[in-house]
């Protein structure tokens, strides 16, 4: 068992899928060589920053459009609900900061980006004036090896910052100087093949994936995740002058696997671990009370996307985790108004909802 820590930059968070198996994998050889994952505030920011922006633009691109249908179709309904950005971002960042550790940035960090930038030197670029936020990455990653005495993997993929097979060689001088032990890695397929092996295996994908380990993490985590989607879901589609007053709902159930979707089978520290994405369906039913005095029930069917990590024992899970997650995906709503006049309960059932 090892300490240390691996430190993502800018540009490998941005194209890593945070729900899939490659980040799974990461999180197994954090867990298994007791390394921390972190990214650097600045990498947090930026990657908030692009993701706002991308909503931003896509939501400004749908009203645009629905403008000109509306125009095309004067009786056509325009949508009065539009998503915020900023909502959205935050669920965007939610698997990133339970993934990640955040560090923060030290003023003095700042500040010496900044004069490397004017200065021209690495990581800052050579040969114009950029790079203070590669400066400010590099700096958090030598000042956690000092803190730590332990070694830190930077996986980062800006050759031109940081070096292409290694470091630059003046960042090596500046890390042995302070004794900082800072190892790069430009592809996170390089980082993972340090710690574990990809190693060729027949899997049944299918019944390590219906397996009641399996199962019951998979519910526990769609249960926890779903209950925002859904309920907003419900809030969306209440009718004209209809209020909740207050809810209550058990956890998703009848969970199936529809869709095995790949996996990934790895060596690490003499162990087996299979990492593997699959997408279930579940149901989960939600109780509300009506301003007015009514009752009403909703059943919802929703499917979603999770990786899960399993570490074996020759052919048995010893283990099951799910690393991540997709949102969920509602595929239909089934409401039944329940209506108490003193003590008889009229039910009226209503056609089902179907989110496109």
């Amino acid at each position: 068992m090892t300490s240390g820590m691996i430190i993502l930059d800018t540009n490998v968070l941005v194209r890593l899928d945070v729900t899939g198996p490659v980040a799974g994998m990461l999180r197994g050889i954090a867990a298994g060589w007791g390394l921390t994952l972190a990214i650097s505030s600045v990498t947090r920011d930026e990657y908030h920053a692009k993701h706002l922006r991308e909503f931003e633009d896509k939501i400004d691109l749908a009203r645009r459009a629905n403008d000109k249908l509306q125009e095309a179709a004067p009786d056509w309904r325009h949508p009065q609900y539009y998503p915020s950005a900023h909502v959205l971002v935050e669920r965007k960042m939610g698997p990133v900061l339970s993934v990640f550790t955040v560090l923060p940035l030290d003023g003095s960090h700042a500040v010496e980006a900044l004069r490397r930038e004017a200065f021209r030197e690495r990581p800052a670029s050579v040969d114009k004036g950029v790079g203070a936020r590669d400066v400010a990455i590099w700096l958090t990653a030598v000042e956690q090896s000092v803190l730590s005495d332990a070694p830190v993997y930077l996986l980062a993929n800006d050759t031109r910052a940081f070096g292409k097979d290694s470091l630059h060689p003046e960042l090596t001088t500046e890390a042995e100087a302070i004794k900082a032990d800072v190892t790069l890695f430009t592809e996170t397929k390089d980082l993972i093949d340090e710690f574990a092996t990809v190693i060729e295996s027949e899997v049944d994908i299918v019944g390590l994936l219906g397996a009641e380990a399996v199962t019951k993490t998979v519910r526990e985590t769609m249960s926890s995740s779903s209950f925002m989607v859904v309920t907003h879901a419900i809030t969306v589609g209440l009718q004209q002058g209809e209020a909740i007053t207050g809810q209550s709902s058990g956890g998703v159930e009848n969970i199936e696997l529809i869709r095995p979707d790949d996996c990934d089978v790895y060596d690490m520290g003499g162990g087996r671990w299979i990492a593997a994405r699959g997408t279930w369906t579940g149901h989960r039913v939600v109780m509300a009370n009506m301003a007015g005095g009514s009752i009403s029930d909703w059943e919802v069917k929703l499917e979603q996307q999770l990786t899960v990590l399993l570490r074996m024992f020759d052919d048995s899970i010893a283990s099951a985790e799910v690393m991540g997650w997709e949102d969920p995906r509602i595929l239909d709503i089934r409401r039944r108004h329940r209506f108490v006049t003193g003590t008889v309960v009229e039910t009226e059932t209503v056609r089902p909802i179907t989110i496109k």
